[in-house]
């Protein structure tokens, strides 16, 4: 079974990285005296988020490895394996192989509740109040984290400031006040769900807002809201796109947007067309005029929204 759900795992890690440029997983390098070091503050890292499950893991596997040898060798293993993926591998953009702590705790916390377990019986009506507190204790580091640390911002700052959001049904939205809403709600109620988003510039992140994704993401001189990474590394970094192909489409859309090149403009709007989706163009009526009488002279497409200065132009596949 193991071996079945380990295949499973690698062939899923291979398939969605089968187009990556570049590594997203890599052996932690403990080669040099600093990665060594580093290697074992891993270890210890480990150890010690960890110590009270393995604390109840000690308590207890004498007791239970008889009676429940087989369920108590998967949850060690789980656990082992865990330990040794968080602290031999390194994956790209911000560290993440922390979360491998997860399915740790995961493996071991049936171990300190078998072991509280006899105690808890004789105390009776002590028990509750008891892991009432203790529970308390426990998640007192992360209260603490999440008062003083929350909501975590960029130091540079963000393109735009944080927009208030309409919860009220399962599409994230934004506030009906918001003069930008009107814009993404024709976005997403007005276009076929495979369309293509190009804008030149942009303050949020809009595939989150629209359900609709990007031809390429506006080059951006700060964070999106919601995001609070460069685009250019969560793209390059972590999704390990090309970032010759990132540049390579972002000089398609100046050239859609602001060419005065013959040819050049329609040249760019045909090497869109070839993904052979509908286009959604987000045109500012101000700084745009030349592509919109362009595209209105060559009956390219229809504007289905326009408002605050903004045209949305969305052309057919």
């Amino acid at each position: 079974m193991l071996l079945v759900a380990s295949t499973l795992a690698v062939g899923y890690i291979l398939f969605i990285g089968r187009d990556r440029v570049g590594a997203g997983i890599t052996i932690f390098n403990a080669t040099s005296t600093k990665g060594f070091i580093n290697l074992g503050w891993r270890v210890v890292t480990c150890l010690v988020v960890t110590f009270p499950l393995i604390i109840g893991w000690l308590v207890v596997i004498k007791k239970i490895w008889h009676s429940q040898r087989a369920a108590t060798i998967i949850l060690t293993l789980g656990a082992l394996a865990s330990f040794l993926l968080a602290t031999l591998l390194s994956i790209q953009g911000f560290q993440n192989e922390y979360k491998y702590i997860f399915t740790a705790a995961i493996c071991l916390t049936p171990f300190p509740s078998l072991a509280l377990e006899p105690a808890l019986e004789r105390s009776k009506k002590l028990a509750f109040p008891f892991l009432m507190i203790f529970t308390l204790f426990l998640i007192a580091p992360l209260a603490g984290k999440m008062k003083n640390g929350w909501p975590w911002l960029p130091v540079q700052g963000l393109s735009a400031p944080l927009p208030i959001v309409d919860l009220s049904s399962f599409n994230l939205k934004l506030d009906p006040a918001d003069p930008r809403a009107a814009l993404v709600n024709a976005i997403r109620e007005q276009t076929p769900g495979e369309t293509i988003l190009v804008a030149l510039e942009a303050d949020l992140y809009l595939p989150s807002l629209t359900q609709r994704a990007y031809f390429v993401t506006p080059a951006e001189r700060k964070p999106f809201p919601g995001v609070n990474i460069s685009i250019d590394q969560m793209l390059v970094k972590v999704r390990g796109y090309d970032k010759n192909l990132i540049e390579s489409r972002r000089q398609t859309l100046q050239e859609l947007y602001s060419s005065t090149i013959p040819g050049e403009r329609e040249a760019a709007l045909q090497s869109i067309r070839t993904l052979k989706r509908p286009i959604g163009l987000i045109v500012d009526e101000q700084k745009n005029v030349p592509l919109v009488q362009w595209l209105s002279n060559n009956q390219l497409g229809r504007a289905v929204y326009q408002g605050d200065g903004i045209i949305f132009w969305l052309i057919d596949a």
